[in-house]
């Protein structure tokens, strides 16, 4: 028995609430009413777990179940390092993929789109520059590790000289 206005639990026996004076009622039986999805559709990939979790946030509050599972052994890694970096895959149910596009790409996380070349120019020059400065650290290291290598093979031919 329960009060079902201060969702009091009561043992058998009792028929009013002490809280709030409301008769008892039965308590409701529980229903096994699971909704099982045999046709999940891919919705879009997150780049890590946190975007996922929002992602699903976002579906879940306009009423779409999601279904989010790590790429690859990023499972594993989850696991293991606490975070993936393969990305999480975001599942729908196949009659509810239409409606997660909409709210999906309301929040602009759609498949980029295309841009022209100028810009894609712009995007590529940090990265050519740290190419250049990665090398411009790299050649004097390099030559440092091959001058040391031919000072040790000539010292060694020397001392093999000297027996």
């Amino acid at each position: 028995m329960y009060c079902p206005k201060c969702k009091t639990e009561y043992r058998a026996g009792l028929t009013t609430c002490t809280n709030c004076g409301l008769k008892l009622v039965p308590m409701p039986k529980e229903s096994s009413k699971e909704l099982v999805y045999a046709d999940w559709q891919y919705l879009i990939t997150a780049a890590n777990e946190t975007e996922a979790n929002v992602m699903s946030s976002i579906l879940e509050g306009e009423g779409i179940l999601v279904n989010a599972k790590p790429e690859g052994a990023g499972g594993y890694l989850q696991v293991y390092m606490g975070q993936t970096r393969f990305g999480v895959k975001i599942y729908v149910p196949k009659d509810c993929l239409d409606k997660a596009k909409e709210v999906i790409a309301t929040y602009n996380y759609a498949a980029p789109q295309e841009h022209d070349n100028k810009e894609e120019e712009e995007e590529d020059a940090p990265s050519k520059s740290r190419y250049i400065l990665a090398w411009i650290i790299a050649i004097p290291f390099l030559l440092g590790v091959l001058g040391a290598f031919i000072f040790t093979i000539i010292n060694y031919f020397m001392q093999m000289q000297n027996w």
